[in-house]
């Protein structure tokens, strides 16, 4: 099974959001803070959040072509898109995500072009960072990282993975899938933390006395965003 990237998609995106100064990408592997902190950054800033993987999930799926997104299309219009991902080898998953990033950036520089000139917050759906870093500036991007141990234990432990644990359970030979599963998170991980060192993105490790809120205001700060004086 064969996914490449479509550079012509990569390329009308760069056309899109290459000049576009005002959209702030917050990225990063599972488990790493990202949703936490543009949640909490739009409280108080009022910056509207763009949550990529909820349109992966959502909005997209109405607006995918088969010719022009041909691995979403496949792997999200599957009969069963997560027993699908499962199925696939680490290299293919790999290549898939490649691809589909490149069709995701030609969704996404489409929303933008309807909200012409309204800042916004994104919030991850990045796996490969250096596709976005060439089609935006790598100073409108920050990945969160947190360590191995700590996504894995989130995944076992938190309740808001509480469902991707359900359905891992529901697969054939669960406790194989679950070992997979980890291997393909990890290897998004990997991959994220490699590409951000090459294209300078600035990345910062979430450790155990991070706070939240000292979080939110080092990626405002970072950004240039105008956060209220506390009180």
């Amino acid at each position: 099974m064969a996914f490449t990237v479509n550079q012509d998609l990569v390329a009308k995106a760069r056309a899109v959001l290459a000049a576009r100064r005002d959209v702030y990408w917050v990225i990063g592997a599972a488990c790493a803070g990202k949703s936490t902190v543009c949640r909490q950054l739009s409280g108080k800033t009022g910056l509207p959040v763009y949550d990529v993987d909820e349109h992966i999930y959502g909005s997209y799926i109405a607006r995918l072509r088969a010719e022009r997104h041909p691995a979403c299309t496949t792997w999200l219009l599957a009969p069963d898109p997560f027993a699908w991902v499962m199925s696939l080898s680490l290299q293919e998953y790999d290549a898939l995500n490649g691809a589909v990033q490149a069709e995701c950036l030609d969704l996404f520089s489409d929303d933008v072009t309807v909200e012409c000139g309204q800042p916004m917050l994104v919030d991850g759906g990045i796996t490969h960072p250096a596709m976005l870093a060439s089609v935006t500036s790598p100073d409108r991007i920050v990945c969160l990282e947190t360590t191995t141990a700590e996504r894995v234990k989130h995944w076992e432990t938190s309740n808001d993975r509480a469902e991707m644990r359900q359905w891992i359970q529901a697969l054939p030979d669960p406790k194989a899938m679950w070992r997979k599963f980890l291997e393909f998170d990890d290897l998004i991980a990997r991959r994220i933390q490699t590409e951000c060192r090459a294209a300078g993105i600035a990345a910062w490790l979430r450790g155990d006395s991070t706070t939240v809120e000292a979080l939110v205001r080092q990626v405002a700060q970072y950004f240039g965003i105008q956060m209220p004086t506390p009180t």
